[in-house]
């Protein structure tokens, strides 16, 4: 089993992977949203020997991680511009409290001494490069992630 390292970026983490004391491979999960609506998250491995990058992508219904009118605080800045995707819905409180990893653990990779790619996604009959978010990122998902949490510590 790969340890891995993670940091948090604005619109989401960066894993690194590695297999012993051998660096492997860099995974990135990103939020993606287009005129501040997001459309859904992608999960690429980066190739170093081909210089490309190859994932999958959990495409959301944002409807379902909308806030209310009132959960929105209107908050005055003066240099730093706001990204409403990500003031407008609950999606960024989940995946740091443990979404990101519930994403990862959802991944399937195929690795192999030269390198390591991402198969898909799994999904209940098999595996799929394309899944929706709230398929696998939901109410029971996070409870289960929750209570692993609890019992490792």
């Amino acid at each position: 089993m790969p340890s891995t390292d993670h940091f948090w970026v604005k619109r989401g983490v960066f894993f690194i992977n590695y297999i012993g004391e051998k660096y492997k491979f860099p995974l990135t999960l990103s939020f993606i949203g287009v005129q501040g609506m997001p459309l859904g998250l992608k999960a690429t491995v980066y190739n170093l020997d081909n210089v490309s990058e190859n994932g999958s992508f959990f495409h959301m219904n944002p409807t379902f991680w909308e806030k209310q009118p009132e959960e929105i605080k209107k908050k005055r800045t003066y240099k730093v511009a706001t990204i409403a995707a990500l003031e407008h819905y609950h999606l960024e409180y989940v995946l740091k409290k443990g979404g990101w990893e519930i994403l990862k653990k959802s991944l399937v990779f195929d690795h192999n001494p030269a390198k390591t790619d991402i198969v898909g996604i799994r999904i209940m009959k098999g595996i799929s490069h394309m899944e929706q978010l709230e398929n696998i990122l939901n109410s029971d998902s996070i409870f289960k992630y929750v209570e692993e949490k609890d019992a490792n510590e």
